[in-house]
């Protein structure tokens, strides 16, 4: 099936899913409404509980719209273009690097992403569709190395992007590049004159989607700065030592006064794996454990698989 039809069935498909729920929420509605008449000018005295069956059904139909999209969204993800997957392989090594079958899962992932959260482009009409298929890419290589997990990032709602460096209420005491938003839910800010530089450069530039889906990573599993196995001040000289980075460059980024460690430390894990593991290997260990991948292990990052095929191999 060509993608062209593939997309004209899944569309077709999720509207007739839409109209499932419809037929819902909307005889509910009709019948609420008809009930409510009836109880008001008390025409069916002791029967006004009634009114509870269409009021839970409509609100069943309505809350669990959303929901049954995303199911049907990860069932049965639209895939990516073959421009897309150009972009890819041109431009985002982690992608390049996997095996056939693995850069297949990558694509439905990052398809899947793409559908579940929500994308803003601030000061412009349209989102660049690479820069936003490659934020997605960013995602989705923090969840390579849990093959069961359907849904990535779940408390992330929206992805914004920015032009240029930006300030928002909460941080507007400096202009910044990477931030992560958590006062109604959780948001990812992203500059895009930053971001570009740091996935086509990494030793000159951080990456701030890396960075920033780091401490997305950390929220969720509720991880602290203090359980990597490294003396902080170590830790801290090495990360930029790696790179000949000023110990402030950081902070040009994030706007903040402190080292977020576990961000920093992921972020030069995945955007240069062997930097970080020939000149800290204990710190390297600890986030392939912390990941369950090997960026490394070039066909197959999850650690699980790759041991297994070892284990494997060593039987025959």
């Amino acid at each position: 099936m060509t993608k062209k039809r593939f997309s004209l069935a899944l569309n077709i498909e999720i509207s007739q899913i839409m109209i499932i729920v419809a037929l819902l929420i909307i005889p509910s509605a009709i019948l609420l409404g008809i009930l409510g008449y009836l109880a008001f000018f008390n025409y069916i005295p002791g029967y006004e509980w009634l009114m509870v069956i269409p009021l839970v059904t409509g609100l069943s139909g309505f809350l669990l719209k959303r929901a049954i999209y995303e199911w049907w969204i990860g069932r049965h993800p639209e895939g990516l273009s073959g421009m897309e997957i150009d972009i890819l392989d041109k431009h985002f090594p982690y992608y390049r690097r996997l095996g056939a079958e693995h850069k297949v899962e990558f694509e439905k992932r990052v398809s899947v992403f793409r559908e579940q959260k929500k994308f803003q482009m601030r000061s412009a009409e349209k989102i660049p569709g690479d820069i936003q298929l490659l934020v997605s890419a960013s995602a989705i290589q923090f969840t390579m190395g849990f093959p069961f997990e359907k849904e990535f990032f779940p408390k992330l709602a929206a992805v914004i992007l920015f032009p240029r460096t930006f300030i928002t209420p909460e941080m507007s005491h400096q202009l910044h590049s990477v931030e992560v938003n958590r006062e109604i839910f959780d948001c990812l800010l992203i500059a895009v004159n930053m971001f570009v530089p740091g996935l086509k450069n990494p030793k000159e530039y951080y990456d701030s989607a890396l960075y920033g889906f780091a401490k997305l990573f950390k929220l969720q599993h509720n991880i602290q700065d203090s359980e990597i196995p490294y003396d902080r001040e170590k830790l801290i000289y090495e990360l930029h030592q790696n790179r000949a980075f000023n110990p402030n460059y950081i902070f040009s980024y994030t706007a903040l006064k402190e080292y977020e460690l576990f961000e920093m430390c992921s972020e030069q894990f995945f955007a240069l794996p062997q930097l970080m593991k020939d000149n800290m290997p204990a710190v390297y260990e600890y986030l392939v454990k912390i990941y369950n991948q090997d960026p490394l292990s070039y066909t197959s990052p999850a650690v699980q698989e790759t041991e297994n095929k070892a284990v494997s191999t060593d039987e025959n």
